[in-house]
């Protein structure tokens, strides 16, 4: 990453911490000190974090066992195995400022932390860098399209994996290793969510040893990373003719996606949009049956900040992506859910996704 992009993005995080009244960040969530810094690590059991102050230059804490790309874009702070972390944060932050900290950052630093900043001065704070990842620039669109164009592609060929017999970790094998063949980064090509028949009921099953039978829904919830972006996208097949239930239940989370796709638009609440899916559902009869929020935010992470839930009142703005994916759930029986992922735009969205619907 220039260096160029890496100040400008830790400039317009300083300015949110300004408008929010934050004096400096301790960033430790990967992926936002990637997109902060251009450098990728995954750190496991060892610190690494990056701190950045309301005004002047960032400062990467890395441990020498780590690998930077571009070591001379940022000040950094080194130290081995051995060494105290403690020490190297207690030097670097101010003790009577205000502290912002990851909602995940680990407790076995944050406790110890909190010798060092009084209670006060140090608070839970992701959405200063979230604010800033929410809107994303036209580069990492072209990469979210590309993802996507992946993930569509692999989608519109799991009709051809289907036969009668087939497991569905066998499914999910031939789709992970398909999205690698059409070229999505290698460490994302991961088996997906494969459920048939009944437990098309468990919305978030673990494909298992279930063979496929004809009458069966298929519900599949894939996705791939191309240029550390993600791509995410559901699809309900059947295998064979389904019933009129199932075609009707297929209908309804069908109309009830198209209607919020339909009201994206910059200015709508998220909880609005979960309204207008459920309202739908609800009407039908099957209201306590979709048993999950309408969407979620995706980006350099799958599930990212601000969801399309009932419970989120933060207003939908233009360069924010995000997927609707309603469902219906019955347990013992089956499920349908269908995924697309949106691009606000400055009167409305774009669909990333273009892989093929109603599957019978």
């Amino acid at each position: 990453m220039h260096k160029e992009k890496t100040i400008l993005r830790c400039r317009n995080v300083q300015q949110v911490m300004r408008e929010r009244k934050i004096d400096q960040l301790l960033i430790t969530n990967p992926m936002s000190v990637f997109y902060l810094t251009g450098e990728m690590i995954e750190p496991f059991e060892r610190f690494w974090g990056f701190y950045l102050p309301k005004e002047g230059e960032g400062v990467l804490i890395s441990n020498r066992l780590f690998h930077l790309v571009h070591p001379e874009n940022f000040r950094i702070l080194w130290y081995e195995d051995g060494e105290s972390e403690l020490a190297l944060l207690k030097n670097l932050i101010k003790e009577q400022e205000l502290l912002g900290v990851d909602e995940g950052f680990p407790a076995k630093w944050l406790i110890p932390l909190l010798s060092v900043v009084p209670s006060g001065n140090i608070c839970c704070d992701s959405a200063c860098v979230r604010q800033v990842r929410a809107i994303k620039t036209e580069a990492e669109i072209r990469l979210m399209k590309e993802s996507a164009a992946i993930a569509d592609a692999c989608a519109d060929k799991i009709p051809e994996f289907l036969a009668e017999g087939i497991t569905e970790l066998e499914l999910g094998e031939k789709i992970a290793k398909y999205l690698k063949k059409l070229g999505a980064d290698k460490d994302s090509c991961q088996i997906p969510l494969v459920a048939f028949g009944e437990n098309g009921g468990d919305a978030h099953h673990s494909p298992g040893e279930r063979v496929l039978r004809k009458g069966d829904g298929v519900l599949v919830d894939l996705g791939c990373r191309k240029g550390h972006y993600c791509s995410d996208i559901t699809r309900t097949f059947f295998f064979g003719e389904p019933d009129e239930k199932w075609k009707k239940i297929y209908e309804v989370v069908y109309e009830a996606q198209k209607a919020a796709i339909q009201a994206v638009r910059p200015g709508v609440l998220f909880c609005a949009l979960d309204k207008i899916a459920r309202d739908i559902i609800e009407t039908a009869g099957f209201g306590r049956y979709f048993t999950h929020r309408l969407g979620h935010s995706i980006g350099l992470e799958g599930h990212e900040c601000e969801d399309v839930s009932a419970q989120n009142k933060a207003v939908v703005k233009a360069g924010m992506v995000f997927s609707i994916e309603p469902g219906i759930y019955i347990p013992g029986m089956g499920g349908v859910r269908i995924e697309d992922i949106v691009l606000v735009t400055e009167t409305g969205c774009r669909i990333l996704n273009h892989a093929k619907k109603r599957r019978y």
